[in-house]
C-alpha cells in the first residue's frame, strides 16, 4: 500500500497533509505529480475496514500461530531451526535455534537445507521465499494456516 494508500481520502487531510505536507492547494484538496495522481480509490475501503480494528488482531494470532506450528512440526522432524520475527512478518532459518543478530551468526545456518525446503513447499503450492521471509496479510486466516502447516509437515517430512 503506498503512502497515499496509508493516507486515504481527503476526508481525513491532517493524516494526508503529515505525510504529504508539500501535497495540498489553496483549498485543501490532495495533490500529487507524477505517477500517482490521486489516492487510489481502495483508499476509502481500506480505511474503512481498518478502523474496524479487526486487521492487526487477526494477522497476529494467525500469524503467531503459524510461527509457533512451524516450530513445533520442525521440532518434531528433527529440523534445527529458529524462527524470529513479528507475525506479520517474520523470518524462518535452519541450524542452531539461536537468536540471529549479526551477519556473523548467519554463517552457522544450513541454507542448502531451507532451499530444498522451500523448494518441496514451493512444489505443494505454497509461495515460500528461499531468503526465509514468511508475510502474512488480512487475507490469510485460520483455514489457510490449518492448510499451510499441513503442507509445511508434508515438505518438512520430504527433506527430514
Amino acid at each position: 500500500m503506498s503512502g497515499n494508500g496509508l493516507a486515504g481520502s481527503r476526508t481525513n487531510p491532517q493524516i494526508q497533509q503529515s505525510i504529504y505536507p508539500f501535497a495540498y492547494d489553496s483549498g485543501n484538496v490532495p495533490y500529487v505529480s507524477g505517477a500517482i495522481s490521486r489516492p487510489p480509490s481502495g483508499s476509502r475501503e481500506t480505511l474503512r475496514i481498518l478502523a474496524k480494528g479487526e486487521v492487526y488482531p487477526a494477522i497476529n494470532r494467525c500469524g503467531r500461530r503459524l510461527m509457533d506450528g512451524i516450530s513445533e512440526v520442525l521440532r518434531r522432524r528433527g529440523i534445527e531451526a529458529r524462527i524470529q520475527g513479528f507475525p506479520g512478518i517474520f523470518h524462518v532459518a535452519f541450524g542452531p535455534d539461536r537468536p540471529i543478530n549479526s551477519y556473523r551468526d548467519t554463517f552457522a545456518l544450513d541454507r542448502a537445507r531451507y532451499v530444498r525446503f522451500t523448494t518441496a513447499l514451493i512444489e505443494r503450492g505454497v509461495r515460500a521465499l528461499e531468503r526465509g521471509a514468511w508475510f502474512l496479510s488480512s487475507e490469510h486466516d485460520e483455514a489457510i494456516i490449518d492448510r499451510t502447516l499441513q503442507l509445511v509437515d508434508d515438505s518438512a517430512a520430504a527433506i527430514a
